[in-house]
Parts: structure tokens; C-alpha cells; sequence
């Protein structure tokens, strides 16, 4: 057994480098790094940032390149590609690290990045399948690859565990001082390293990629069909009777809405991945009943989260979680929509898009966060001329003496979008209007929706919902 077992281990390792040389060195000089990091702690910030975001984003990049490349076979397109897409992360690099044109810190750099590496991992999972007449080799790829990254993290905890508490003993049994490093070292190589090879090594290729069997789980299948399709229905019922409320009463929804219907849709994705196999196996019409007309029954439901959304845009005007949640709102209608027209027979176009949207929305230079800086700083400077600020910009002090001058809306108005600008941007995107230089910001004192003078602001600070810390959507 434990032969057989070393046997499997070192042909996983061996099928690797074979069949990913490029993934394969790129995972070793991140662990080989990052021992190098341990052992001498004194590189730059900077410097170490940019070769981590070049290896890990390089690492899942080459993996998606290597496995199209295995099902297309063609060279020089592969090395074509491979030549751009690297040309691409090497110019990301260099912004990243030379911060050109002050636009990759902060939050917008976050979700920029954030989009590439959600559509680079999906990418391994998705990209070996264009070719097929459904998802079901796709939806078995993917399983067997969680369950192997799983299983491959277990091995290597587990290992890490064991070594880590021997290297303990050295001290215990027989004095034996280890420092940290070692036990650093050991995690990197026994816990990451070793992992991603082995992960590597296990990817199924061949006809074990494109197994067009569904892997049917009775256990799976009725779960979604007795305990999350309720759930669902009972999501549903809430919505529908919160939508008859407001109708009689002939109100706007909340916003806080859009939560309800934000769950309701992805409990509907969920529903769907997970009887796929079934209908696939079983062709039971109830389960192609629910996979097309739940959707369908979903779409007006939407309505009450555009709405809410209006709502808070009029009301608080406009934030960066607020734009991410208008373009989602619109993506939900497309799914809902899509999944009634196609009677769901295809379904990995839905992360596909999502990937798309949430790349369209955060890829520099124009974007979700650069648009919602543009607009606030523009209402910000035209509320401060349109109220009387001739001298731009100013001091704290000056700001704190011109806002006691104004009445509580407008006072509200302007600090609640300076303060939110202040405290989402990393850059100073406020200079030329409030010039703080280190102290502290004065605008949260004035965020009130009382009709009371500017004296009486100062001991009651309340948090203006729509430029809170954490603003609600």
C-alpha cells in the first residue's frame, strides 16, 4: 500500500513537469521566494509586492494558457498568446510598482485586480471546454478539481502538521533549539509548494477531462429538490407579499431590499449548477419545470431591487458599492431572462458573464471607483462655490468656520461626500478643495439630517447613511 501510494505521489509529481513546465516553475520560484523572504527579511516593500503579484498571477495565468493550449495544439497561437499575455502582467507589474499616474492604490486597484484573478481561476475551469455540446464535462471538471485541490490541501496540512511537530520535539526530547525559519520554511515547501505540484500532477487530461457521464448524486439532487427549492419558494413568497405591501400602501421598497433579492438570485444559480447533472441523468420533467420557470418566476422581483436601488441613488446619491450594485441588478435580469429563453440546457455562460461584468466595471482607467471619485469630487467643488468658497482650497479650520455658516442640509450634503472620499481613495483626492496637512478631517461632526444651526451640530454627530464609514447600498 505504501508503495503504491509513493507511486502515485511521484507520477503526479512527474505528470507536473511534464505537463505543466511553465505553472510548474513559476509555483517553485514563488515557494523559493518566499524562503528567501524568510531567511532575509530586508527587501523592499515594493520590490516584494511586485514579484508576488508577477508569480501568482503568472502561476494561474500559464495554467489557463497550458490547458487551451491542450485542446487547440496550436504553437504558434499558444506562443503567441503566451507572449501577450505575459507582456500584459509584466506592464501591470510596472504600474503597480512605479504607482502610474496615481491610479493603481487604493480600492479601485483592489477590484481591478480582484476581477482579473476571479476571471484567470475561472478561466482553469472553463477554458478546456468551448467545444462541448453541454456542461456536463465542464460541471464534472470542475468537481473533481475542487475535491483535488481539497484532498491536496489536506495532504499538505497534515504533513506540515506532522513535521512542524517533530521539529518541536528537538527541543522537548533533546534541547535542540529550532528557530522560526525552519518551521516557515517547512510550511512553505510541506504546505504550499508541495500542494500546488501535486495539484498539478492530478489534473485529469484526455478523455478523464472530457467524461461526459454526469456524476450523479442522489443525495445532491435531493437536497436542492426537498430543501433548497423551498427555501427558495419561501424567499419568493417574502418578496412577492413585501411587493403587494408596498403596492397598497404606494411606497418605495427599501433598499435594504436589494439584500433579500441579492440572496434569492444566487440561491437560484445555486438551485440550478446543482440539479444540472440530475436533469442530465434522470430527465425528470419536474426538474426542468423548476430550472426554467423558477427564474422566470424570480424576474419581476427584480423590479423591487431596481427601485430600491433608484431610491438610494436619489436619496444619498451616488457610491462605489451602489454602481457595483446597479450593473449586478442589471446582470441578475440576464441570468433570469437567459435561463427562461434557453431552458437552462447551457449554463456556463452565467460565471462567464459575471466574469465579463465585474471585469468591464473594474479595469482601469475608467471604472466603477473612478467614476464615483469624479462625480463626488465635482458635486463637492460646485456645492462649495455654489454656497460662497472663493478660496480653494481650504484649511481645515477655514472649512470647519465656512461650514457653520451654512444650514444643516448643505452642510450635511458636502462633508458626508468629502468624508467618504477621504476614507475610500488611498490617494489625497480631496487636496484642492480641503487641504487637511495632517490633521485631522472636520467633516463628520456636520453629517446630520437635523434642521438644527450649525451651533448645535457639534455634540450630536449623526452618521448620514449615504457616506457612513461603511455606507449602506
Amino acid at each position: 500500500m505504501l508503495t503504491k501510494f509513493t507511486s502515485l505521489l511521484a507520477k503526479a509529481m512527474h505528470k507536473c513537469v511534464e505537463r505543466f513546465p511553465v505553472p510548474a516553475l513559476l509555483a517553485t520560484l514563488l515557494a523559493a521566494f518566499s524562503i528567501l523572504l524568510i531567511i532575509d527579511n530586508s527587501w523592499p516593500g515594493k520590490t516584494v509586492t511586485a514579484i508576488y503579484h508577477f508569480l501568482s498571477f503568472g502561476l494561474v495565468l500559464s495554467l489557463g494558457l497550458s490547458l487551451w493550449d491542450e485542446e487547440h495544439r496550436r504553437t504558434r497561437t499558444t506562443i503567441g498568446l503566451y507572449a501577450a499575455a505575459f507582456l500584459l502582467l509584466v506592464a501591470d507589474v510596472a504600474c503597480v510598482y512605479f504607482d502610474a499616474l496615481g491610479a493603481y492604490t487604493g480600492i479601485g486597484n483592489m477590484l481591478m485586480h480582484a476581477s482579473i484573478v476571479f476571471a484567470l481561476v475561472l478561466s482553469v475551469f472553463l477554458v478546456s471546454f468551448t467545444r462541448e455540446r453541454d456542461d456536463i464535462p465542464a460541471w464534472n471538471f470542475s468537481l473533481r478539481q475542487v475535491l483535488n485541490m481539497i484532498a491536496c490541501g489536506m495532504i499538505g496540512g497534515v504533513l506540515c502538521g506532522g513535521l512542524q511537530l517533530l521539529l518541536g520535539s528537538l527541543n522537548w526530547l533533546f534541547g535542540v533549539q529550532v528557530g522560526w525559519k525552519w518551521y516557515a520554511v517547512t510550511a512553505v515547501v510541506v504546505a504550499c509548494w508541495l500542494p500546488a505540484l501535486l495539484f498539478l500532477g492530478r489534473i485529469p487530461d484526455g478523455v478523464h477531462k472530457h467524461d461526459s457521464t454526469p456524476l450523479h448524486s442522489t443525495f445532491l439532487a435531493g437536497a436542492v429538490r426537498y430543501l433548497f427549492v423551498p427555501l427558495e419558494l419561501l424567499y419568493m413568497l417574502v418578496l412577492y407579499a413585501y411587493a403587494l405591501q408596498i403596492l397598497l400602501r404606494w411606497q418605495l421598497p427599501d433598499g435594504q431590499v436589494s439584500w433579500l433579492v441579492i440572496t434569492s438570485v444566487v440561491g437560484l444559480i445555486g438551485i440550478e449548477f446543482g440539479l444540472y447533472p440530475a436533469r442530465k441523468a434522470e430527465s425528470r420533467s419536474a426538474d426542468t419545470r423548476i430550472a426554467r420557470l423558477l427564474p422566470l418566476a424570480l424576474t419581476p422581483l427584480l423590479l423591487l431591487m431596481t427601485v430600491g436601488i433608484a431610491r438610494r441613488f436619489s436619496d444619498y446619491g451616488i457610491t462605489i458599492a451602489r454602481l457595483y450594485l446597479a450593473a449586478l441588478n442589471v446582470w441578475f435580469y440576464t441570468v433570469c431572462i437567459g435561463l427562461y429563453l434557453t431552458r437552462a440546457r447551457r449554463l456556463h455562460w452565467i460565471p462567464i458573464s459575471f466574469a465579463a461584468l465585474f471585469l468591464l466595471t473594474s479595469v482601469l482607467p475608467f471604472n466603477c471607483s473612478s467614476a464615483t471619485k469624479h462625480v463626488l469630487l465635482r458635486q463637492s467643488e460646485q456645492a462649495l462655490r455654489k454656497a460662497g468658497a472663493t478660496q480653494l482650497p481650504m484649511s481645515a479650520d477655514s472649512y470647519d468656520a465656512f461650514m457653520q455658516q451654512l444650514p444643516a442640509d448643505e452642510a450635511s450634503n458636502v462633508s458626508a461626500k468629502l468624508l467618504y472620499l477621504n476614507q475610500t481613495f488611498d490617494k489625497e483626492p480631496i487636496g484642492h478643495l480641503v487641504d487637511l496637512d495632517g490633521q485631522s478631517a472636520p467633516f463628520r461632526k456636520y453629517m446630520t439630517k437635523d434642521k438644527t444651526t450649525a451651533a448645535n451640530r457639534h455634540d450630536q454627530p449623526e452618521a448620514y447613511s449615504g457616506y457612513a464609514t461603511t455606507p449602506h447600498i
